[in-house]
């Protein structure tokens, strides 16, 4: 049996604080050996014994305080938080009018609490380990490394912040669309087939991995040994991913302890004297040195944590029964819609089942999985194409929201871009779906995919009869204009007499028509990811009209094109027409 969604974060959670526990517990020794080494005359006595074990113990709770902390502030997308004004601002409101607040700003301010609890921990963090790793010896001393350590740590927990670092990337190359893997070793080159197996792994330049689409060429006559390389090159332990992670971890560990540490050189001198460094200049120089050491290995322990935290709770989760058993003959797809169904929106696990339909939709490695939604009463398929196409239709939902208050006559559009940048910001919460990007990916590539394959693979018609593919085709081609019309592109019907060869547009005298305008700047990270979510719905649609091209073609003769692909009812951006006509346009192949 499937574990339910909520035990999967769970375990996740508890094996990333193992992994963290190993990680830092090995810092921390190597850092005292080198420090007894160099700088300490070691003392063996009860007493001293009792002192090691104390802080052996403390420097490992600090660390699984900041990983705690750190579990409980990420999330799979960037989540919209108050700014500093907002909040001073919904407090003087909540103290003199005594209004109840907003359920957005309540959500919002909830996110800058968060992003206040992780700092203050980080700084907690932070003294209790430089304490640890550099000294325990007198008041006076720990005050002192106490105090820098908690200014290091709110400026570590600072700079996670402003990078965003919370948030969980899913650094995942999935091989799907590729039919060979190339690779070189020696003078040779070889090509693997991918026809009957594709995998998922995180991408590592040192082994110079290129991919080849649709080659012709087959296994050579080195496949026992391209083999074995290739199976130890995709089926590696975690260890490995592990292991990639350190060179940058180190290197941005030298970078931040570097920086840390000359703005505590800059912030001694405004200092009073008892956090100030005492003593001859050689104890100066050795405190220097020590502490800059214990602040490398502790940055060193937070940085190999958000590299654990992102391998761990990234990696693909199989929402399935094991193969063979009673449930995966009966019903394989249930731990799966239960969990895309059931999850809390936007949550990992929520993250994780469409990741892993995604996988099964594009994939060869699951076929007995991907044949289950094709079952005989039609029930499953309609409810994974459901779980697909519910966010793309909050998707366009939001955005043509976002929109109404764009159409607006040719002669008001320089009053509309002369709109002030507080009025622009109040539709700012429409954009906030496009921060949902991956989701959104998922979902497009899993459900044109899934159509895709129901040519081959359908053996009851499921996907036709109930009518799935035209509602598919459909909110692609409506999420796709709403996408173009954010993007300040125009969306508005184009007379077919004014498109002449080679898709050469006209120009036409103004006629009064109502245009899309928006007025988003090209160069902002908004119109990054529009452009990104443009690219793969275009290209979902076109794996959809290139494998049933001749039937569409067909249809498109009888003029029953629009009766198969396009549903009769309002669409959520665009109308009926404006969907059939792109609809042609990607049947011949020049829609962009």
């Amino acid at each position: 049996m499937s574990p339910p969604p909520e035990l999967v974060s769970k375990n996740r959670f508890l094996g990333f604080l193992i992994w963290q526990t190993f990680t830092s517990t090995t810092i921390y020794f190597l850092t005292k050996l080198f420090l007894l080494a160099f700088f300490n005359t070691p003392k063996f006595s009860p007493s001293q014994l009792c002192f090691s074990l104390l802080k052996f113990f403390t420097f490992t709770f600090s660390n699984l305080l900041f990983s705690s902390s750190l579990s409980i502030l990420s999330s799979p997308q960037s989540l919209p938080y108050a700014s500093p004004l907002q909040l001073a601002a919904g407090l003087v409101r909540f103290a003199f009018v005594s209004s109840p607040a907003e359920p957005e700003f309540r959500r919002r301010a909830l996110v800058s609490a968060r992003f206040v609890v992780f700092v203050v921990v980080a700084g907690i963090s932070g003294a209790l380990s430089v304490v640890c790793l550099c000294g325990f010896d007198g008041f006076e001393l720990i005050a002192r490394l106490g105090f820098r350590g908690f200014v290091f740590g709110v400026l570590y927990g600072l700079f996670d912040v402003y990078k965003k670092r919370w948030v969980l990337e899913f650094p995942i190359i999935q091989v799907s669309d590729c039919s060979y893997f190339f690779f070189a070793l020696s003078s040779e080159t070889y090509f693997v087939s991918l026809k009957e197996a594709s995998y998922n792994f995180h991408f590592e330049s040192a082994y110079k991995c290129v991919f080849i689409k649709m080659m012709s060429s087959g296994f050579s006559n080195y496949s026992s040994e391209i083999w074995l390389l290739f199976n130890w090159l995709f089926f590696r332990p975690l260890f490995y991913s592990f292991k990639m992670g350190l060179p940058l971890a180190i290197k941005r560990a030298l970078k931040l302890s570097n920086v840390a540490y000359l703005f505590l050189s800059v912030l001694q001198v405004f200092l009073p004297q008892q956090f100030k460094s005492g003593g001859t200049m050689g104890q100066f120089i050795t405190e220097q040195i020590i502490l800059y050491i214990g602040s490398f290995s502790v940055v060193f322990c937070w940085e190999l944590s958000h590299h654990l935290h992102q391998v761990l709770h990234t990696k693909r989760f199989l929402f399935a029964p094991p193969k063979g058993s009673a449930a995966a003959e009966t019903n394989p797809s249930e731990p799966l819609l239960a969990a895309l169904e059931e999850s809390i929106p936007d949550s990992l696990p929520q993250y994780l089942a469409y990741l892993d339909l995604c996988m099964v939709c594009e994939n060869n490695v699951d076929t007995w999985r991907r044949a289950a939604f094709f079952e005989e009463t039609g029930e499953t398929y309609k409810r994974v194409v459901a779980a697909c196409l519910r966010p793309l239709e909050q998707l366009a939902s939001n955005l043509s929201e976002g929109l109404e208050g764009c159409f607006v006559d040719k002669a008001h559009q320089l009053s509309n871009q002369l709109q002030s940048p507080t009025d622009s910001q109040r539709d700012s919460r429409h954009c906030e779906p496009l921060n949902n990007f991956q989701k959104y990916a998922w979902c497009a590539r899993a459900v044109a995919s899934l159509t895709a394959w129901s040519h081959e693979e359908d053996r009851f018609g499921v996907a036709q009869l109930t009518g799935s593919n035209a509602a598919v085709t459909s909110t692609l081609i409506s999420s796709l204009l709403a996408v173009e019309a954010f993007m300040g592109k125009k969306t508005s019907l184009q007379p077919q007499h004014l498109v002449g060869p080679a898709a050469i547009k006209w120009n036409t005298p103004n006629t009064g028509r109502r245009d899309v305008v928006t007025t988003k700047k090209q160069g902002g990270p908004l119109h990054a990811k529009a452009y990104a979510m443009a690219d793969v719905l275009r290209t979902s649609v076109y794996s959809i009209v290139s494998t049933f091209h001749d039937e569409m073609f067909t249809s498109n003769k009888a003029g029953l094109l629009e009766k198969d692909w396009v549903i009769k009812s309002k669409p959520l951006f665009g109308t009926y027409e404006l969907l059939v006509q792109k609809l042609h346009h990607f049947l011949d192949f020049r829609a962009n």
